[in-house]
């Protein structure tokens, strides 16, 4: 087993079979009264990489030992150009990755989209190995693909500069917050060997899932499950998609508005409150909005740009509304179509 490689990231890679894995371990005491059950393993989704969760993996190594795999075949742990990259594929990957790490108690498992339906499919599989679930923007939901998922998918193909933006702009409702960091890191991983391959493999073996809605009544533990309101990736259900799921008393289901495909990157307080809420029940919510930096603080604020420019935060033509009720919601729509100030006339301005 590897050490950190002297970065600021806690990195590590492990030898499972012939594959070299890596993952971010925040090993250390947890300062959580409650420390029954203190490791979380968090899973990224298609295509991503463990970095995907540094947003909210500090804050939850303060309770909790995290633990974020790069799943076989993304990131930088090893791609096959062989394999069938099948969701049996993937349960027996995380099976012998927590066996490779001694972890032989019941652990919190999360994950994101792709890894929210592998999260699933293990729970059921080896349920006695999850004491708690939590479903993030969870794939499964529907059989059909969405826009915003095929822009996602050509650029993971074609990996530029200007089509990754494109589909990150896609995922997220309020596109100010993009990266170029995030946008090259992605471009640069999708460039790797077998890269690709792999992510059509792993298309290709989710072709025909059984729905979520079909697997949720099968899984044990307590589950949470977290959509942004305006995710057009794997947009939420209404209500009735998820009755069953409700009788049991111990799940839960929240959205976060203003929020699209990643509510820990978009909206990282909001979705660190929800998640210790259901994990420790306490609101921290207070606590957590003065412990996160300058711009998680400003992503709680519920803001709305023109349609047609996409440019108003240059202008100061953003509206704000409050927390508890969007400004917009009454005429179903969650952009401006035309800036207030300017008349969407950018060009001009």
């Amino acid at each position: 087993m590897g050490s950190d490689n002297g970065n600021s990231l806690p990195e590590k890679f492990i030898i499972i079979g012939v594959h070299k894995i890596k993952y971010l371990d925040y090993d250390h005491e947890p300062k959580c009264s409650n420390n029954q059950h203190p490791l979380l393993v968090l899973l990224h989704g298609l295509g991503a990489s463990c970095e995907r969760w540094l947003s909210v993996a500090p804050m939850l190594s303060k309770y909790f030992r995290i633990i974020i795999p790069d799943i076989i075949g993304f990131g930088h742990s090893d791609k096959s150009s062989t394999e069938e990259y099948k969701m049996d594929y993937f349960v027996r990957f995380l099976q012998a990755f927590l066996d490779r790490l001694n972890i032989d108690r019941p652990i919190i498992l999360c994950g994101h989209s792709f890894g929210g339906y592998l999260a699933t499919e293990f729970a059921i599989a080896f349920n006695n190995r999850v004491d708690k679930l939590i479903l993030v923007a969870p794939a499964g939901v529907s059989k059909s693909s969405t826009r915003a998922l095929d822009k996602y998918v050509l650029a993971a193909l074609y990996p530029t500069y200007e089509n990754v933006l494109k589909a990150f702009v896609g995922m997220a409702f309020d596109p100010r917050f993009i990266t170029e960091d995030s946008v090259r890191d992605f471009t640069d991983r999708m460039r790797l060997p077998n890269a690709k391959y792999t992510l059509m493999s792993t298309l290709l073996g989710l072709r025909s899932p059984l729905q979520l809605r079909e697997r949720l009544s099968q899984v044990l533990p307590p589950t949470l499950i977290i959509w942004g309101e305006n995710d057009e990736i794997t947009p939420p259900p209404d209500d009735k998609y998820l009755q069953e799921y409700h009788k049991n008393p111990k799940n839960s289901s929240k959205r976060i508005s203003h929020c699209g495909h990643t509510p820990f990157v978009e909206k990282p307080i909001r979705f660190l409150a929800i998640l210790l809420k259901f994990l420790i029940g306490k609101d921290l919510y207070s606590r957590l909005y003065r412990q996160m930096t300058d711009q998680d603080r400003e992503k709680e604020k519920n803001m709305h740009m023109c349609e047609e420019c996409i440019q108003c935060a240059q202008y100061g033509c953003l509206v704000e509304c409050p927390l508890d009720k969007c400004l917009y919601d009454d005429i179903n729509t969650f952009r401006i179509q035309k800036c207030r100030l300017c008349q969407g006339d950018y060009t001009n301005a």
